[in-house]
């Protein structure tokens, strides 16, 4: 991530990019040759600075121009944001209450075919956002 893309955004925040190339895709992918994927730790659960976190998630998303992209501690106020700002893509969340996981991906390069939240028993209200594509 270029010093760019971290402005306003937390130190422990983490952000990682990966491309698979065309002979690991399924057949199912919209014909292009990379699939790439952004996995980041938003950092949620530390409201400060939380939009400018937000920007910089959405502006290396698109920078990248990632297909797929796995999101960790979202909180209901960067949901909002990711879903309004990032228009060309699919925003699925496992929750909207308290911090919670998502899955977004790019509506003209990833097929959705349909999602399922799956609860976990805990005392810390998580769960599994399983997403078909």
């Amino acid at each position: 991530m270029s010093s760019d893309d971290r402005e306003g955004s937390e130190n422990n925040s983490e952000v990682a990019v990966a491309s698979t190339s065309a002979e690991e895709l399924n057949s199912d992918t919209k014909t292009k040759s990379v699939l790439k994927f952004i996995t980041w730790n938003t950092d949620g659960l530390h409201r400060e600075h939380l939009i400018p976190r937000a920007e910089a998630v959405c502006r290396t998303i698109l920078n990248e121009q990632a297909d797929i992209v796995f999101l960790q501690e979202v909180v209901p106020q960067s949901a909002e944001y990711f879903r309004n700002h990032l228009t060309d893509y699919q925003c699925l969340f496992g929750n909207e209450e308290g911090y919670f996981i998502g899955t977004l991906f790019k509506k003209s390069t990833v097929s959705y075919k349909g999602s399922q939240i799956i609860d976990f028993p805990t005392t810390m209200a998580r769960n599994c956002l399983k997403v078909n594509v």
